[in-house]
């Protein structure tokens, strides 16, 4: 598969809008290619991170909404 196609089926993944012919593709792709699966791992983790930082802002927000200032 071209690093193209790959990159692009993973950012569907990662957005949730990938369907399942394209998801068996992805799927096949990374059980047979170790550095595509390398690459998926890390997207997996920074979408991971990136989703626990935006909580951790969300959070302290709306604990600072609910605090008046003198």
């Amino acid at each position: 598969m071209k690093e193209s196609k790959f990159i692009e089926l993973l950012n569907l993944y990662i957005d949730q809008q990938i369907s399942p012919e394209e998801a068996a593709l992805l799927e096949e792709e990374i059980l047979h290619n170790p550095r595509h699966r390398r690459i998926y791992h890390q997207y997996c983790r920074m979408h991971r991170a990136c989703t626990l930082v935006f909580e951790n802002i969300r959070a302290q927000a709306e604990q600072g909404a609910g605090v008046e200032e003198v």
